[in-house]
């Protein structure tokens, strides 16, 4: 099964301890395409809520199966997942209608080309 690694933006920049919020995702595929999303809405700081479980992510409550769980990814500000593209879909449509926006992605990042036509407009 295809898989996508999501970071998220999620720990404190001070000290990287885990904030239970977060302000940006990046979405990056074995095949090198990326997608970063940012909020542009929510005041800073805060952001969407987020919280982990051993096989689940929640964010504002809506949880998604992922299939594991990484820390300090890139630096100590972001956490990881991997999770199937249709749930990393779902998710990215529950961002923008919270205010996130799409900063710099592939247009054919597979699996995902639909719902970025959908969420950059």
């Amino acid at each position: 099964m295809t898989t996508l690694t999501i970071d998220l933006c999620c720990n404190d920049g001070r000290n990287g301890a885990f904030q239970g919020w977060f302000d940006a995702i990046e979405v990056h595929a074995e095949t090198g395409e990326h997608l970063e999303m940012s909020s542009y809405v929510i005041d800073w700081p805060g952001g969407p809520t987020v919280s982990f479980e051993r096989y689940t992510i929640r964010v504002n409550g809506v949880e998604y199966p992922i299939r594991e769980r990484g820390t300090g990814g890139g630096n100590w500000c972001w956490d990881s997942v991997s999770m199937h593209p249709k749930h990393v879909a779902a998710l990215l449509r529950q961002l923008h209608k919270l205010g996130f926006a799409l900063d710099d992605y592939d247009e054919d990042f597979p699996g995902l080309e639909n719902v970025i036509r959908e969420v950059s407009t």
